[in-house]
This record gives structure tokens, sequence and C-alpha cells, in this order.
């Protein structure tokens, strides 16, 4: 059931909630206006409570209706994530000890939990393509913002998962339209970037999967816990 996915990730969610506030206050939004509609407390980020995903989606929807440019928001607040805040998911891929590892721990987290997207992984020749896709019809701007954000995050992982070596992306695609932050994708993952495509897509290197993960120090590692 939703529910019972739901509580596999709540530890995300928590997490989730709390980049979408801390975001809000740094960038000057009311934190009352901010947290409107979502009874959540404004002491939330002293004293966390579970977050359900309706909550996180109304926040989500704040943010959007303060900010405007929902895909340049979504990406640029997935890429301020942290392993950790991917929560008991973010440790795991932590100790992954491989792409390949980590690939499954993501697909074993996706089908666990309730999560607004959804990633699957195709493997042609010598590429990987990863399409995202939402799990449900949800209002443009939000879908802009949920698909932008998964790109940050991924942006992220992988940044974690090379250690400083290349990025290899052969190319990225959107079935929307031109967004404003379309750029910032691009240029973040050094590729040619396509918009109005059938799907949602990421293509790379087949030989990340291989990379071993064993090359992050244990103090790297420490960096990241601490």
């Amino acid at each position: 059931s939703t529910q019972s996915r739901s509580s596999a990730a709540s530890d995300v969610y928590k997490r989730q909630a709390e980049q979408l506030i801390k975001y809000a206050i740094n960038h000057g939004f009311d934190l009352q206006h901010c947290l409107h509609g979502t009874s959540i407390k404004t002491d939330f980020l002293e004293n966390p409570v579970d977050i359900i995903p309706s909550q996180e989606l109304i926040l989500i929807e704040n943010l959007i209706h303060r900010f405007g440019d929902a895909f340049k928001l979504g990406f640029e607040i997935g890429s301020r994530y942290s392993m950790l805040d991917l929560g008991l998911y973010g440790m795991a891929l932590m100790n992954s000890t491989n792409g390949a590892h980590a690939a499954n721990i993501t697909k074993r987290f996706l089908d666990l939990s309730y999560n607004f997207t959804d990633m699957k992984l195709h493997i042609n020749a010598d590429k990987i393509t990863l399409n995202w896709f939402c799990r449900h019809p949800y209002e443009p701007n939000v879908q802009q913002f949920l698909i932008a954000r998964d790109f940050g995050i991924c942006h992220m992982v992988q940044d974690f998962i090379l250690d400083g070596r290349s990025r290899n992306v052969f190319e990225i695609g959107f079935s929307f339209e031109y967004l404003k932050g379309m750029e910032d994708i691009a240029n973040a993952f050094s590729t040619n970037l396509k918009h109005g495509q059938s799907q949602h897509y990421l293509i790379t290197e087949i030989s990340q999967l291989r990379l071993s993960l064993i090359h992050i120090s244990e103090p790297t590692r420490q960096a990241e816990i601490s």
C-alpha cells in the first residue's frame, strides 16, 4: 500500500522537508507562509516529526508559488543535497562497493518506498540510460520541480561515486519544452541537453556500473558523515 511504501522512506521525507524549509529560510521566505497548509509546526527543524508525501507536496507548491521557475528551483535544491540528506538510503549508497551495487540499492529503495518519481535503468551496448517519470499526474510545475530535483540529486550522487573522475554523460533529455534552468543542468553534467523529447533521460557510459568505490578513503567517508 501507499502508506506502507511511504513508511519505508519516512526519514527521506523528513530530510527533504528540512531541505525545502532551509532553502526557504535562507532565501527570505517567511516561515509561516512556507508551512501554510502543511500542519507542520514552525519548530520542525529543532523538533522534527514524521512527514507524509502530501505535506511535502504542499511545501513544494508553496516554494514554487514564492520563487517561481519550478524546474530551475528543483535542480538548485536537489544539487544542495548531501548523501546524508537521503537518509538510510544515502548511508547504504555510501557503503556500496561499485556502481552496479549502488544502482541495485537505488532500485530496491524505489521498489520499497513511495516516491513521487520512479527511475528505470536500461543497458544497451556500452551505454546506460536512466529514465525518470512521475508516478502520478501532478500539476505541470510540480512535475517540473520533482524531475529537476531528481537530476540535482543524481548529480550529487554521481559526484560521490566518481570521486573526481570524468562524468562521461553523453546526453540528457526532457519531455518538457524549454524551461529556465535547463542550461544549468547541461553545464553541471557537461553534456548536450534536449527538450521536447518523448521521456526524461540521462545517457552515460556503462563503465560507471563497474567503478569500484573502494577508492573512497575512510577519511572521505567520515567527512560525509560528520
